[in-house]
């Protein structure tokens, strides 16, 4: 049985952002076509699971189908699935993963086969009665080879929020695991032997919709653990678990060290405003103020002059600071803020233009604890070379060269960039690429932006 899905979303992903979601939904892997465009997904434990992705396209308000314009307002990019599923469960796992490729692109589904237009558009992104919201608990702490970790949440668990302890466990689905079938050491067990590179997945009863423990070995050294669980938020309030929720929230950083953490209430059920692990390393602070978030002695000493209003209290271990009484998304906290962004924005990583999702630098400002490699500083000869090509991006954005004329000037000079372990050699090539395949297709505004888009990117990433 086979049925094909779309994904309308305000954000065009590159081939490897989208095989992140994948790498995100519990069993499914990456596989590729011969070009490395067309992406595939399929199930560890099933034989019939097979997903395609195909996409982005470039879309604009004609390209919606009838009846739906209002409710895709803002839509710029389409994704295509094609899903080939056996029995119930491989379409669970479809639409699971179509539901994280539109929380991530801040989109939403269309089912062709079924779906008819709504009589009205959707309300807007503000918090409104009708709209679900979802309360994620996410904590990082330093990789030192804890096989520990699992125990430790599940014992917070128990005694703190007995609705964040999992029903089911495992490396890969059909989940190992089971409670109340087996006895806690089992977890703790699961995690310690088969975990050294795998994470440890959690799924529950509702108000629970489950989330991971990482790995606890890494070769990445500075590549931070985190754990993750999420709940739908009118069931917490439901089951008057808030207060409890803070409580095993601040249970959980102290026990693991944890060096940063946030509870956040947004209306994603896979996605939050926390930066992706992309660049190897810890990237920095989220630019999005969250409802709790805890930060380690050394974080909270840079972080705390910033932290004006709500309530904050200071543990042996850290520090909490809660904006407001109750849950409150980012857009309700950032009515009450006297700045925009939260905090000086070296405190946050770089972003791309066109994403940001897509990081181009971790964030300057952070513990000296968590800094990755030094950077690596650009040769003399490549840092020359470097300003050729700005000047040329400058010639270019103020009309005095033309799309052609911009590959001409600044490809010429991407073959003498030589190998000084920045890696810009790299991506200049890749940026030459783009700005070969861009000129090929004309310089209307739409591609003019996307270069302009390109070349800042660039710039900004290996400046001083």
């Amino acid at each position: 049985m086979s049925f094909d899905l779309e994904v309308y979303g305000t954000h065009s992903l590159s081939a490897n952002e989208m095989a992140e979601v994948i790498a995100l939904m519990a069993g499914l892997v990456t596989e590729w076509d011969d070009e490395r465009t067309v992406i595939v997904g399929v199930h560890e434990d099933s034989t019939q699971l097979r997903l395609t992705l195909d996409g982005p396209f470039a879309i604009d308000e004609d390209d919606l189908p009838g009846g739906w314009r209002k409710f895709l307002s803002g839509a710029t990019a389409l994704y295509e699935i094609h899903a080939d599923v056996g029995d119930d469960g491989d379409v669970r796992s479809a639409f699971d993963f179509a539901r994280a490729l539109a929380a991530r692109v801040e989109g939403r589904i269309i089912d062709p086969q079924n779906a008819e237009p709504p009589a009205q558009a959707p309300p807007s992104r503000g918090a409104t009665p009708d709209e679900k919201q979802f309360l994620h608990l996410h904590w990082y702490c330093m990789r030192d080879s804890d096989t520990e970790l699992a125990a430790t949440y599940l014992r917070a668990a128990r005694e703190f929020l007995p609705l964040a302890v999992p029903t089911r466990f495992g490396t890969h689905q059909p989940f190992q695991g089971r409670f109340p079938r087996d006895d806690d050491a089992a977890f703790g067990r699961m995690y310690a032997d088969e975990c050294a590179s795998d994470r440890l997945w959690l799924t529950g009863k509702k108000p629970s919709i489950g989330g991971y423990i990482d790995s606890w070995a890494s070769p990445e050294e500075n590549w931070p653990v985190d754990l993750l669980v999420t709940f739908e938020f009118e069931g917490l309030v439901g089951a008057g678990a808030i207060e409890a929720v803070k409580e095993f929230f601040v249970e959980v950083a102290r026990k693991i060290g944890s060096f940063s953490a946030y509870a956040e209430l947004n209306d994603a059920a896979y996605a939050t405003s926390a930066s992706l692990r992309t660049l190897g390393e810890w990237s920095g602070l989220s630019d999005n103020p969250q409802w709790l978030t805890w930060y380690s002695e050394e974080y909270a000493a840079l972080v705390h002059p910033y932290l004006a209003g709500g309530v904050a209290r200071s543990f042996p271990e850290g520090f909490l600071h809660q904006w407001t009484g109750s849950p409150a998304t980012a857009q309700q906290i950032e009515t009450l803020l006297s700045r925009d962004p939260w905090a000086p924005i070296d405190f946050f990583p770089l972003r791309s233009s066109s994403s940001r999702r897509r990081l181009l630098r971790a964030a300057k400002t952070m513990p000296s604890s968590l800094r990755g490699r030094p950077r690596q500083v650009l040769s003399s000869h490549n840092e020359s070379l470097l300003s050729e090509i700005e000047v040329s991006a400058g010639r270019y954005e103020r009309g005095e060269i033309d799309l052609r004329g911009l590959h001409s000037a600044a490809g010429g000079r991407v073959d003498f960039f030589e190998d000084d372990h920045s890696g810009i050699h790299v991506a200049a090539q890749t940026l030459m690429s783009t700005l070969e395949n861009l000129a090929f297709l004309g310089g209307n505004s739409g591609n003019r932006e996307v270069a302009l888009g390109h070349l800042r990117e660039f710039i900004a990433r290996f400046e001083l």
